[in-house]
């Protein structure tokens, strides 16, 4: 869903869909301000698994996919999908079944993007998007040692550990971060943690997390 309440008290839909080939998309958008669909231009190719994540990143503007061949963002004012660059190879190489969890989210008006793998679980590094699109660079660098060996399970296997929302403010920069059987919060600069909810265990080996923000618009 695109929508910025600063902008307008109108949403808009986006449906992204594929035909029988699997890399040949339609795109089509729903205004709540005419309350109609609309299909847009031609059909476009990209890598079947541009679109595996379930949501779109809304960032300046439009909607943003990430993957490692195809990144793409598509602006729905100006019916334009552009790509923009994916995010660097790591040194070691990159092996899609080593990577252990990953984050692509906004904050504070930031694009960032996190991923995390099995040859240096407790070790990596935020990225940033240029608000031109121009390239990737490295925002913060994390160290979880300290907090693995506070809890060990967080390193134990593939996927215990997920990165959901990453949080700023003048003060502080934080990484929410959910473990097996609780959630923590992270101070990137302090290097310092502490424990915001301890509940069931959660078997599934992914799942997402929205940040929840107050408006006074009606979706």
């Amino acid at each position: 869903m695109v929508f910025d309440p600063l902008r307008s008290s109108y949403y808009e839909v986006i449906f992204i869909w594929t035909s029988n080939d699997g890399v040949t998309f339609q795109i089509e958008t729903y205004s709540s301000k005419t309350g109609s669909w609309r299909l847009h231009r031609d059909g476009f190719s990209a890598p079947v698994n541009t679109f595996s994540s379930p949501t779109g990143v809304f960032w300046n503007g439009s909607l943003h996919w990430i993957s490692r061949t195809c990144s793409l963002y598509f602006n729905a004012s100006h019916e334009l999908l552009q790509t923009m660059p994916s995010p660097p190879i790591p040194a070691d190489g990159f092996d899609s079944k080593k990577v252990k969890c990953e984050y692509f989210g906004v904050c504070n008006g930031h694009l960032y993007f996190a991923e995390v793998h099995d040859s240096s679980a407790t070790r990596f590094d935020i990225l940033e998007m240029d608000i031109d699109y121009t390239c990737w660079t490295v925002k913060y660098h994390v160290d979880l040692q300290d907090l693995a060996i506070a809890y060990p399970e967080m390193v134990r296997a593939r996927y215990d550990f997920s990165i959901l929302l990453i949080e700023e403010d003048e003060v502080s920069s934080n990484l929410v971060i959910s473990l097996p059987d609780k959630i923590i919060s992270y101070d990137l600069k302090e290097m310092s943690f502490k424990k915001l909810h301890g509940g069931a265990r959660v078997t599934a080996p992914k799942y997402s997390a929205y940040r929840y923000d107050e408006s006074l618009a009606c979706v």
